[in-house]
């Protein structure tokens, strides 16, 4: 997941670019890295409950899984996006 620092960071870079190139308009600079950063907040969340579920799904199949001595990192991955795709979601 991306530490609050980086998002605070990238979400005044967006902001400056959008303003810089007039793609935005009615909002300040403050305003607007707030709506910036609510969002991207709002989508590392639902990255981390993926990310939980998955954790679960693993957790609570462990036996299968060392039983088929499965990489589990790999696993992870493709738990993570297909949990992702069935909600229409797109993880980065």
């Amino acid at each position: 997941m991306i530490a609050e620092p980086v998002l605070d960071v990238m979400s005044v870079k967006a902001a400056e670019e959008l303003l810089r190139e007039g793609s935005v308009k009615g909002l300040d600079r403050t305003a607007l890295v707030s709506v910036i950063r609510r969002a991207l907040a709002e989508e590392m969340d639902v990255e981390r409950k993926i990310s939980d579920e998955a954790d679960k799904l693993i957790t609570a199949n462990m036996g299968a899984v060392k039983g088929a001595k499965a990489d589990l990192g790999d696993l992870r991955r493709k738990i993570m996006n297909k949990l992702a795709s069935e909600r229409g979601l797109v993880l980065r």
